[in-house]
């Protein structure tokens, strides 16, 4: 087998190894895309808890709430899955020392700093409530 037939030969496996593993890359974005959504909104709960601490963290182009409770840190951002854009406005309501009832959606991944994402919340009493975290 002369050289050119081995070069061309490798040429065209390496293709055809590159379309294989564009096409492998592909699905596996778009069904984590449609996958992740649908077990993101079926990780949503009502809890109660009680506000411990908050404060509003700023990166260069963006900032998210996070509230400090007994037991989780949360955080208050605008969802487009939930179709929540009220996140100032429930971020400024909490008050610390207060239990609130919260429905809360996600899940929490210290490695990539994730938190569950608080999307409403309806107040409670005090912090000494029944149950909170």
């Amino acid at each position: 087998m002369p050289a050119s037939d081995y070069d061309y030969n490798k040429r065209v496996q390496k293709k055809i190894y590159n379309a294989v593993m564009g096409i492998i890359i592909v699905i596996a974005v778009l069904v984590g895309g449609l996958i992740y959504p649908v077990f993101y909104v079926q990780s949503e709960e009502t809890i109660t808890v009680a506000v411990k601490e908050k404060e509003r963290v700023a990166s260069r182009n963006s900032s998210k709430y996070l509230i400090f409770c007994r037991v989780e840190v949360f955080e208050c951002t605008d969802s487009l899955l939930f179709w929540k854009w009220d996140s100032s406005d429930i971020y400024g309501s909490l008050e610390r020392g207060h239990a609130y009832r919260v429905r809360v959606v996600g899940w929490r991944l210290p490695f990539m700093s994730m938190y569950r994402n608080i999307l409403e919340i309806e107040c409670e009493t005090k912090a000494d409530a029944p149950g909170a975290r």
